[in-house]
């Protein structure tokens, strides 16, 4: 579980049972702020709900519910959007389901757009600066990549340009050893004034998936 809504105050999340309602005896977590994540949760499999409420309170403001997890699966569900957004902007749960297994010496990558006010993304390579390649192209707010990337170990700068452009808005190096699974989240707000007033900065977030 993790906290991407930019301008969304400390929440608390709660999973239970379906149907039942908001309690201490169901908090998962507590006081989770932008841009934090729990790792993974080992939880027994079956259906549940998820409600997000503002830091201690009971009253869930996002809920997800009916989600059912299977024994041995594993996935990731993140607060998205923007408080008092609306369309796509719209604050919500988002769940991805995850592939937390390795690929004999490679490093794997997911990539996930949660920015809620950047456009449709490529994610780049950079070399010295320079865009080195594209893997990822015309990603939306919202989406994840179809098929991760798998890269050879190594040390990387990746880039965010928008979809088509050559100007790198933000980057991140990252260094990969063969074996490791992440998943790459571009989060926070692009800019600080309509929409996304007040909304944390727009950056990168790598969670290990192992």
């Amino acid at each position: 579980v993790a906290h991407f809504s930019p301008n969304v105050p400390a929440v608390d999340v709660f999973l239970k049972a379906p149907g039942e309602a908001n309690a201490v005896g169901n908090r998962a977590l507590s006081n989770v702020t932008f841009p934090q994540d729990s790792g993974f949760l080992a939880v027994p499999a079956g259906t549940y709900d998820a409600s997000v409420a503002l830091a201690g309170s009971l009253n869930g403001v996002l809920n997800l519910n009916g989600a059912a997890l299977a024994r041995g699966s594993s996935t990731s569900v993140f607060a998205i959007g923007l408080l008092n957004g609306s369309g796509a902007q719209a604050l919500r749960l988002a769940a991805f389901a995850d592939d937390r297994a390795p690929v004999a010496g490679q490093a794997k990558l997911r990539v996930i757009h949660l920015s809620p006010d950047a456009p449709a993304v490529d994610v780049v390579t950079l070399n010295g600066g320079a865009i080195a390649s594209r893997p990822v192209t015309n990603l939306a707010f919202g989406s994840a990549t179809t098929a991760p990337l798998t890269l050879p170990p190594g040390s990387y700068t990746l880039g965010v340009t928008a979809t088509g452009g050559s100007t790198v808005v933000a980057s991140q190096s990252v260094t990969l050893a063969a074996g490791d699974v992440l998943t790459i989240a571009a989060v926070g707000c692009l800019a600080t004034t309509g929409a996304c007033a007040g909304g944390q900065a727009f950056q990168f977030r790598a969670l290990n998936d192992r």
